[in-house]
């Protein structure tokens, strides 16, 4: 790029805007374009049989949590169906 306008010919080329530049540079700088960077080579260490359990318990939490919410959705849309069909659902907790 030696002339004045072979930068701005090349962003426009590549439908690219300075500003975007600017933002990369930055978060370079800042560490967070780290998936570019080179991973460590070699065997990577085995874990435990409590930090496998630990992970095996987790990932079964997290998808326990995200079948609970669901759950909670159809359950809301039901009562709010129930109310707009007349027969409210009464909530054992609000009677309490």
């Amino acid at each position: 790029m030696d002339t004045p306008g072979d930068k701005g010919a090349f962003l426009r080329k590549e439908r690219l805007y300075s500003q975007q530049i600017c933002k990369w540079r930055k978060e370079a700088e800042e560490g967070k374009l780290n998936g570019l960077s080179q991973k460590k080579r070699g065997r990577k260490k085995k874990l435990s049989d409590e930090q496998i359990k630990i992970q095996k318990l987790e990932k079964e939490k997290a998808a326990l949590e995200k079948k609970l919410k669901k759950a909670e959705m159809i359950i809301e849309f039901q009562k709010k169906i129930a109310d707009l069909m007349g027969d409210p659902i009464v909530n054992q907790e609000d009677e309490q």
